[in-house]
């Protein structure tokens, strides 16, 4: 995909249905093709994907880039349900509201979210790609992680502060912008500063729980659609067991190893992956869903 916007495309917001909460989405090329949704993983919101949404837009693609139940500008659930199973569920509620099949790329939460999607959904969903989140994913990795979402939980004094906690957890060297880290928070009554999503992500029931392997598996083994799996040089969540385990489970995998990029790929990295998710919709485009993938008994 050309990286330079040569024809600026703007986003507008939007407000989407999920599963009994609505859900908040930018938007581009709303008559273009074809539609393109973009997930954040758990604890980012939409806006890790603004570049690859105007990117999309400038392509003559149908973007939307979505915040998960709880997280940025969407619904907060009355009943705190963060469950992966719940997650996707407004992902199936979205497709399902949309006239024409979608492609679905998530990162992390968001590729989990997509691909329990795509299993439930194989007629409003062309392919997917998931970003460095594969069933079976090394549990050390998720687990520093959802670590890293604990102690968040606390709220940080500063953007500096912040910054300096996601690339201790990250283990980066490199710059990350204060401007992208400052759109993800929000500033609490007491002064401190949050990640923009509900406390209650947090929850042992929400975070790493044991049932979601299965749940992972089994939709793995259900996909009849394309998957590409993207997944970061210097990430140590995704692995070659991992990638065995996955396309065990779903033998059309396509896999690419995004050199120099850890795990959250969205994070001011957007350019160093969106050729391959271009290309990707590019060559499943015309292919059909292949029946002889429905293979979960």
């Amino acid at each position: 995909m050309d990286k330079k916007l040569d024809h600026p495309v703007n986003a507008v917001s939007r407000r989407l249905p999920g599963n009994g909460l609505m859900l908040a989405a930018s938007e581009v090329c709303p008559s273009g093709s074809p539609t393109v949704i973009f997930l954040p993983g758990g604890g980012q919101t939409r806006h890790s994907w603004s570049r690859a949404l105007k990117l999309a837009g400038s392509a003559g693609m149908h973007g939307l880039a979505v915040d998960l139940r709880g997280h940025g500008d969407s619904e907060w659930p009355s009943d705190g349900d963060y469950r992966l199973e719940a997650i996707a569920s407004d992902i199936i509620a979205l497709v399902d509201h949309l006239d024409t099949p979608c492609i679905l790329v998530g990162a992390s939460r968001g590729g989990q979210a997509s691909l329990l999607t795509a299993a439930a959904r194989p007629q409003k969903v062309k392919s997917v790609v998931m970003l460095d989140v594969a069933p079976g994913a090394n549990q050390g990795a998720v687990h520093e992680i959802t670590d890293f979402m604990l102690r968040s939980a606390a709220g940080f004094q500063s953007i500096d502060e912040a910054i300096t906690a996601l690339k201790n957890m990250r283990g980066e060297t490199r710059a990350i912008s204060a401007d992208s880290v400052e759109r993800n928070m929000r500033r609490g009554e007491n002064g401190l500063l949050y990640w923009h999503w509900d406390p209650r992500l947090t929850l042992p029931d929400h975070l790493d729980h044991p049932r979601d392997g299965p749940i992972l598996d089994k939709a793995a083994s259900q996909l009849r659609v394309p998957v590409l799996l993207l997944h970061g040089e210097l990430s140590d969540l995704v692995d070659a067991r991992t990638i065995a385990h996955f396309r065990r489970l779903a033998p059309q995998l396509e896999t690419i190893e995004v050199r120099g990029a850890g795990h959250m790929l969205t994070d001011d990295q957007t350019d160093i992956f969106i050729d391959h998710i271009q290309e990707f919709i590019r060559s499943t485009a015309g292919r059909p869903t292949d029946p002889e993938l429905d293979h979960a008994k």
